[in-house]
């Protein structure tokens, strides 16, 4: 490196040749340290990390997932479709009375698919409350027969604290 300095400095002119070999020289008298630089302590609020480089990855990405979702479903299900016909005939291909066959079959499909699964959602709807009716009624027969159990103990109770006070108490009146 110092060849390739002495080189530069010499294909200047004179003036600039001297200037230049005087700086180079107050460089390399300069004694070469290190920057100082400030101490820092861990406690420092310089050193910690901003809360969202404090998240882990995952956590970041998931929650930008589940935020596109959101959004995505929130308002993108909104929007309005365009209404665009079942079939784009062309009229030089497709007869119409066929186009109108067509549309008329597809549309007959569409109403007996549609009729299925309603009936079904209605008969699953059905059985569920079939079910949670059974399932209240036994609970109301178990509360019954829990409550006609406990009369008759408490019957059963009356009659032998009556027995017992008609018992003594009656031959002592005698």
């Amino acid at each position: 490196m110092d060849q390739e300095l002495e080189k530069f400095i010499a294909s200047e002119d004179a003036e600039t040749a001297a200037r230049l070999a005087a700086t180079v020289a107050a460089l390399k008298a300069i004694p070469a340290e290190e920057i100082p630089r400030p101490i820092r302590f861990v406690s420092d609020k310089v050193l910690r990390h901003a809360w969202w480089r404090r998240l882990p990855v995952w956590g970041v990405a998931s929650a930008a997932m589940l935020a596109g979702a959101i959004v995505s479903h929130g308002w993108l299900s909104r929007l309005p479709l365009p209404a665009a016909p079942l079939l784009a005939p062309s009229p030089a291909v497709v007869d119409p009375e066929l186009a109108a066959r067509l549309e008329a079959d597809i549309a007959a499909r569409l109403t007996a698919q549609y009729e299925r699964k309603l009936e079904a959602a209605l008969r699953a709807a059905r059985t569920e409350y079939e079910e949670r009716l059974e399932f209240e009624r036994r609970a109301i027969l178990a509360s019954v027969e829990e409550n006609f159990s406990l009369l008759r103990k408490q019957l059963n109770r009356m009659y032998v604290a009556s027995a017992a006070l008609d018992g003594p108490a009656a031959e002592v009146s005698k």
